[in-house]
């Protein structure tokens, strides 16, 4: 199904694009646009089993143009307020549905689902006559067929496999998809990419037309069908899939200059079963993230790919007490060394992006203190990793950021763990807070802590909060009629009298004694 979503907020796209991606309808070509020009360049260039647009693109003039999208394309309708005039000029231009944000996600599936239901059927139906039958359609729907699963009877595929004169059933599915697609069409328009896709697409059915080989596009990717010849063994077949895969790669790069990530899935000689091949090159095309020039890769010689129980044999990156010049190429070979085994072992690229992320936060957060600052580097430092197509985007990146925190002075860095740990003792004093507690707040041990904080400011830290609690208490003294017993559990103190002998060792008097002291200055000044 081809689906055209005009939609200026990104919000609503995105969640539009997600509500598609989930309703587990095929989609051959989905093509986003924010404009009108660029709404109505698309659908004059391609034809759309459905459109869902943002009624109030739309001005006068174009109302009458868009009458005529209406009659051969489901359109559905989007608008951010009820408006009685608005909804009877939509029904008057032939809109299917009208749909008011938010967006009723239920509602909006039915539609999805009946449209993706209805174009199939149209298909099916135009497959059955002789005299309108389209040989690129057929292809398509008995490609798709195969790699979905959606085969109920060999004969039917027999039957098709004839019409299009292939005298032998594929068994290996080839996935191919272009590298750094996302960079080569970053800042241009739809239908300039699909301008590009069209243009590799021709190329590629240029090259798969000497093997007699059956190939289709699919959104972004092409996928090609390689037949067996007759009496042809497993062996035999795999190798020349290797063979044509890297012919392929070879010839692709040399007539557009565009590099090929291709993957191959494995043998199945019965048609009902190809569709296990198709997601196993679909599996392995997931992958691209740790091959930065492209790549030929097949399923068959990596029996140890998507081993799910390897996740928990990875360890964690260890974090020392400090990141410094010295430790920093172990940090590093750390994270190379997890990549190396993620990679070997098929583990999806989403974890080792998460892994990434939850490294960069424990670091950066030694060192930010401010926590809306530590969130802002954090977003900023997660867009990065998030959006890289490969792992040769963010390593650098990554490598940078650790070399710039490794750069700081050492004074510096100790300075804004202890002043972090002073934040935390002023907000938290007037409980029973303890060394550890604090060690672990600032992501310290709490041996190391202790050291540090006595070396920074010239005192323990029970002495430091012990200071701090009896300056308090001075100052509730001079304030008002509060008890001995009241002050003591203001500033943390459970037993009066324990304060009370504290507070003489720090002071050399009573608290009472030292009220009537302090009291008797005023009165004579």
């Amino acid at each position: 199904m081809n689906i055209l979503v005009a939609e200026r907020s990104d919000f609503h796209r995105n969640g539009i694009k997600w509500m598609l991606a989930s309703s587990g309808c095929e989609i051959e070509q989905y093509t986003e646009v924010q404009s009108t020009s660029e709404f109505f360049s698309s659908i004059e260039t391609y034809q759309y089993h459905l459109v869902i647009i943002e009624i109030e693109m739309l001005i006068d003039d174009e109302w009458k143009h868009f009458k005529k999208l209406t009659n051969h394309t489901t359109v559905v309708a989007i608008s951010d307020k009820k408006d009685f005039d608005l909804a009877v000029k939509c029904l008057e231009s032939g809109i299917y549905r009208i749909f008011i944000k938010p967006l009723a996600i239920k509602t909006i599936m039915d539609v999805i689902l009946k449209v993706s239901s209805d174009s199939k059927r149209s298909a099916n139906e135009g497959s059955d006559s002789d005299l309108k039958l389209d040989l690129s359609l057929v292809k398509k729907q008995w490609v798709n067929n195969l790699i979905y699963g959606h085969v109920t009877h060999v004969k039917e595929v027999w039957d098709q496999a004839n019409l299009l004169g292939c005298r032998i059933l594929p068994s290996v599915v080839i996935v191919c998809k272009i590298s750094y697609l996302r960079e080569m069409t970053k800042n241009k328009s739809d239908h300039w990419k699909k301008q590009l896709m069209t243009t590799i697409y021709n190329k590629v059915e240029e090259f798969c037309a000497q093997y007699s080989l059956i190939t289709i596009k699919n959104y972004d990717k092409f996928v090609v069908l390689y037949s067996p010849k007759k009496g042809e063994q497993k062996q035999e077949t795999l190798r020349n899939v290797k063979k044509i895969s890297y012919e392929l790669f070879d010839w692709m790069n040399k007539e557009t200059g565009c590099t090929l990530y291709i993957a191959c899935g494995n043998e199945y000689k019965d048609p009902m079963h190809l569709y296990h091949s198709y997601n196993e090159a679909k599996r392995l095309i997931d992958l691209e993230y740790y091959f930065s020039q492209g790549k030929v890769i097949h399923y068959a010689d990596h029996p140890q790919l998507f081993n799910d129980n390897i996740i928990d044999e990875i360890e964690l990156l260890p974090l020392g007490d400090e990141l410094t010049k010295e430790n920093l190429p172990f940090i590093f070979s750390q994270l190379e060394n997890n990549l190396k085994v993620m990679k070997e072992t098929g583990v999806s690229p989403l974890y080792y992006k998460i892994t990434l992320l939850y490294i960069l936060s424990q670091i950066s957060n030694l060192f930010i203190k401010n926590e809306k600052d530590h969130f802002k580097f954090f977003l900023k430092q997660s867009e990065s990793v998030i959006n890289s197509e490969t792992i040769e985007e963010v390593l650098p990146k990554i490598k940078q950021f650790l070399i710039e925190l490794a750069d700081v002075d050492a004074n510096s860095f100790q300075h804004i763990v202890i002043e972090k740990a002073l934040d935390y003792i002023h907000e938290n004093y007037v409980r029973g807070i303890t060394l550890e507690e604090i060690a672990e707040f600032v992501k310290r041990s709490p041996y190391y802590f202790s050291h540090l904080f006595k070396k920074v400011m010239n005192m323990t830290f029970v002495e430091y909060l012990t200071n701090l609690r009896i300056k308090r208490a001075k100052e509730l003294l001079m304030e008002g009629d509060y008890t001995i017993s009241e002050i003591a559990s203001l500033i943390g103190y459970q037993d009066p009298n324990y304060f009370s002998r504290v507070f003489k060792a720090i002071s050399g008097e009573s608290p009472k004694q030292w009220k009537t002291k302090k009291y008797l200055e005023q009165t004579k000044n």
